[in-house]
């Protein structure tokens, strides 16, 4: 027995010698417990002061706290996946009213000029006041959130889809559609315009101070490569619409320029479209390679349009090569609406946007979009008869996920933080203590 007590206090020696080392015995494992019961609780803490923040926030500089900065509905949110499906009531803004927008029709040389170059100016075409409206719409619901609220904003904002849906928008995409210039084949309608889609949209609220949004490129949820203008099918139509005065649009590496440095094979197989499926970006690169085309940093590559006011659109080619401008010292804000012919085929997943922000299209992939009956790309030139004012557009999101859902949540609960806290003249203030 001695033999048995004395093996009984080496053991019990060697496993406090352990235990001192680890996670066993009853004194360690109650050192543990502490230990990890302070971190759940600080990690716990940590978490709720998180969600709480903006609430908290304003219950300290204000007194009170808008309702929609508590996280009561975050649960929900998560459990019944209500981020996944919007709905929108089409034509009850000042946007969605057709009578409001002034007839723009395009001269011979306006239209050559856009399938030449790539881009066209087209000055006081939409009236401010329903930009206006339209700001303080997006201000509101999405602002200036982080990326993922920055794409297809029309998912969200009643205002902004009746913008896309009832403007002269797409009647302008509708000529240069059916422009003798372009490649579409089907059939011609009043003042020989041709069917358009809405493809997808951007918005974004531009800090005053920072860097580029984003370096030289090509829309690629838009365009499907090295094409030019007027393979309208593969290249579509963006409108940039600033929502600010005195602006300056994408710097732009018009067409001209760009074929001025290719060969005349080049050229040739640029024309007739080509180029599907490969990037200019590399095109570009590789001609700086050979010596061909000068670096990016030069000024004299970019096409600048300075001083654009609200109610201009600058309209271009997804496929140009184009930059964001330096920042303007204020905070400004745009649009970016992209429409397609009927016979634009979807050609990927999806549409544009990032995590939790692409449209589910109905449409197969490789499918064309005229006569889909899609409200991810609707036809609205001539408009479908379903859109009208009343109509009710259900929209899905097509990558939709929770932890997604939690960053949009919580960005977009500090942006109402953050218009209280900084007042902007130019940002409407949609806080106040009569939404309690």
């Amino acid at each position: 027995s001695r033999s048995v007590v004395q093996a009984s206090i080496i053991s019990s020696d060697l496993f406090e010698a352990m235990v001192d080392e680890g996670c066993s015995g009853r004194r360690s494992v109650h050192r543990c417990i502490r230990r990890c019961g302070c971190c759940a609780v600080g990690c716990s803490s940590l978490l709720v002061l998180g969600l709480l923040q903006p609430a908290v926030i304003a219950l300290l500089c204000f007194g009170f706290a808008d309702r929609t900065m508590m996280p009561w509905d975050l649960p929900g949110l998560l459990l019944a996946k209500s981020g996944r499906v919007h709905y929108r009531t089409l034509g009850e803004t000042l946007a969605g009213d057709p009578s409001a927008y002034d007839d723009v029709v395009l001269s011979d040389g306006q239209k050559a000029h856009y399938f030449r170059e790539g881009y066209l100016v087209l000055r006081g075409a939409v009236p401010p006041a329903l930009l206006d409206e339209v700001r303080a719409a997006l201000w509101a619901e999405v602002g200036p959130a982080s990326w993922p609220w920055a794409h297809n904003s029309f998912m969200n904002v009643d205002a902004v889809l009746d913008f896309y849906l009832f403007s002269n928008l797409p009647a302008i995409a509708a000529q240069l559609f059916g422009s003798p210039e372009s490649d579409v084949t089907g059939p011609r309608f009043e003042g020989g315009k041709s069917a358009a889609h809405f493809w997808s949209d951007f918005h974004y609220f531009r800090p005053a101070k920072g860097a580029k949004i984003i370096n030289y490129h090509t829309d690629s949820a838009e365009c499907e490569g090295i094409l030019p203008a007027n393979h309208t099918r593969t290249s579509r139509l963006r409108f940039w619409i600033t929502l600010d005065d005195d602006v300056t649009a994408p710097l732009m590496i018009n067409q001209s320029f760009f074929t001025s440095r290719l060969n005349s094979t080049e050229a040739e197989h640029f024309w007739k479209g080509d180029g599907k499926g490969h990037k200019a970006v590399d095109m570009m690169e590789w001609l700086q390679s050979e010596g061909r085309f000068p670096n990016v940093s030069h000024p004299g590559i970019w096409t600048t349009l300075s001083g654009v006011k609200r109610g201009d659109l600058v309209l271009h080619s997804p496929c140009l090569i184009h930059s964001s401008p330096p920042p303007l010292g204020r905070s400004v804000a745009f649009l970016c609406a992209t429409y397609a012919p009927g016979e634009s085929r979807v050609f990927r997943q999806g549409n544009a946007g990032a995590p939790g922000r692409s449209c589910a299209r109905s449409v197969p992939l490789h499918s064309e979009i005229g006569g889909s009956q899609d409200p991810c790309v609707p036809q609205v030139y001539p408009r479908d008869a379903s859109l009208h004012k009343g109509a009710q557009l259900r929209f899905e999101v097509e990558d939709y996920a929770p932890l997604q859902s939690i960053f949009m949540w919580w960005g977009w609960r500090n942006h109402r933080l953050h218009s209280l806290l900084f007042p902007d003249a130019r940002q409407p203030n949609h806080t106040s203590r009569s939404e309690l």
